[in-house]
């Protein structure tokens, strides 16, 4: 009966010695320990061949006691290197821009997995453009268009910031890229040109001099474009576009172009003309009545 009690007692210390190697071999036997009939506690130590107080999860002894050269743990993921140690933390990168998120997965290892980083700080994993390195860009007059005098990089976007500076006057809501374009000597619609509505100088005006008048003949406009007589080159009266417009005095005139959309002038074309004097009323002739005849005696011309 005694013997069969022993033999009992040394059945169950074995399966107690099996079931902490099973427990070993997954990883968490390190500090686990079992009491044998004795009362002697046994427990995995791992050698520690870098001395630095991490061990080897491949190399282990199962004693009742530490052993020289051996630790407890099983953390050391290159037991030859003293400066390697622990595994790391790793992050998943989904949008792979190198910032990672706690929220995208979370795995410890000794070496660098793919499609893992060793940050946490993404703040939007599936868009590759958000990330602590995007720049932003000051947008004051908060028509979506920013300018690149004044920037913030983070993560989020900031208030009163967009991604883009493609604003070329951040101080009018109505200037930006796509704006309409006015005829104001200004470029408002950011693309690098100014009044580009505007239209050409009028084509070249045909003049015919007579006396007393010069007749003035303009060409025929381009599509969605009118032609306008002017006194000054600077003029924008539009009463006047005929065809023709007859001078019987000066000696200059101007022809000016007009986009019937915007109302934006062009430069004007500049017309010369010479109008032929009429002679004055001769003066009366002598007259001398003979019998017969009559004899008229004209002066000198001019």
């Amino acid at each position: 009966m005694k013997q069969k009690h022993i033999l009992l007692m040394i059945l169950c210390f074995c399966c107690s010695l099996v079931s902490l190697a099973q427990r070993g071999s997954n990883g968490i036997g390190g500090g686990v320990g079992i009491g044998d009939p004795d009362g002697n506690i046994f427990k995995y130590y791992y050698r520690d061949a870098d001395a630095d107080g991490l061990g080897n999860p491949s190399i282990r002894v199962f004693r009742s006691s530490p052993l020289g050269g051996y630790v407890e743990n099983q953390d050391d993921c290159d037991d030859s290197n003293p400066n390697i140690g622990r595994k790391k933390a790793w992050y998943r990168d989904i949008d792979k821009d190198g910032f990672g998120a706690s929220s995208s997965g979370l795995i410890y290892r000794c070496t660098q997995p793919e499609g893992y980083v060793s940050n946490s700080n993404d703040c939007h994993d599936t868009n590759a453009n958000l990330h602590p390195n995007t720049v932003w860009y000051r947008d004051a007059d908060g028509d979506g268009y920013g300018t690149s005098t004044t920037t913030k990089k983070q993560c989020q976007q900031p208030s009163g910031y967009v991604s883009n500076s493609s604003d070329c006057n951040d101080a009018n809501k109505n200037i930006h890229p796509g704006g309409t374009e006015q005829c104001d000597g200004v470029d408002n619609n950011c693309n690098g040109s100014i009044d580009e509505n505007k239209p050409a100088i009028p084509l070249s005006v045909s003049v015919n001099n007579q006396c007393g008048s010069s007749i003035l003949t303009r060409s025929t406009p381009p599509s969605g474009v009118t032609y306008y007589w002017q006194n000054v080159s600077t003029g924008t009266n539009t009463h006047n576009s005929n065809l023709t417009i007859t001078r019987t005095s000066g000696s200059q005139y101007y022809l000016r172009a007009r986009n019937n959309g915007d109302g934006c002038w062009g430069p004007a074309r500049v017309v010369n003309y010479n109008i032929k004097s009429i002679p004055a009323t001769p003066p009366t002739p002598t007259v001398i009545n003979n019998c017969g005849n009559s004899v008229l005696t004209r002066s000198n011309p001019p």
